[in-house]
C-alpha cells in the first residue's frame, strides 16, 4: 500500500501572547510539513500580537481576529474551519520540536486503526530553556473523564 501524506489541521489560539506567539508560529512553519493547514485564532489582542500575525499571515491558511468567549470558543472556531484528516492544537506559548508534524503524519498513515495520539513534552521557561521533561501517563479513560485532560 502506498504511503499517503495526510493533511494536518493545526489550530493555535492566542490572546495577549505577543511575547511568545512569534516563536510558536516559527516552530510550526519551520516544520515544512507538506500538507499543513495552519489556523490561528486571536481574541483581539492589543499587545503586539497583530503585528506578529501580519508578519506571518502568508504562512497561515486562516487567521481569525476578533472577540471570542475564551480558549475553548477560539478552538471551536478554528476547528470549525479545519479540513484536515488530522486535527491538533498548539497553544500560543508552546513550541513544536523539529519533525513533530512529520512524525504525527507518518504514524497516522501507518496506523489507520488509531484515532488519537499524544506524547511527552519538554517544559521550557520564557527564554525557551528546558526546565524538565513532562512524561505523560499511559491512557486511562477514568483519569481523562474524572481528573484532567492530558491528551
Amino acid at each position: 500500500m502506498a504511503h499517503v501524506t495526510p493533511t494536518i489541521s493545526l489550530v493555535t489560539c492566542s490572546y495577549q501572547q505577543g511575547r511568545y506567539l512569534e516563536s510558536t508560529i516559527r516552530s510550526v512553519i519551520g516544520q515544512e510539513y507538506p500538507m499543513l493547514e495552519y489556523i490561528v485564532v486571536d481574541g483581539g489582542s492589543t499587545d503586539g500580537t497583530q503585528q506578529v500575525l501580519q508578519r506571518y499571515r502568508k504562512h497561515m491558511s486562516t487567521c481569525l481576529v476578533g472577540r471570542d468567549e475564551g480558549q475553548t470558543d477560539a478552538l471551536r472556531q478554528g476547528f470549525a474551519r479545519a479540513k484536515g484528516e488530522i486535527l491538533g492544537w498548539l497553544c500560543s506559548d508552546d513550541l513544536l520540536l523539529d519533525g513533530a508534524l512529520q512524525r504525527v503524519g507518518d504514524y497516522f498513515s501507518t496506523h489507520p486503526e488509531v484515532d488519537v495520539i499524544y506524547g511527552d513534552a519538554l517544559w521550557i521557561d520564557a527564554l525557551g530553556d528546558i526546565i524538565r521533561p513532562k512524561i505523560e501517563m499511559p491512557f486511562s479513560r477514568f483519569v481523562l473523564l474524572n481528573d484532567h485532560n492530558y491528551i
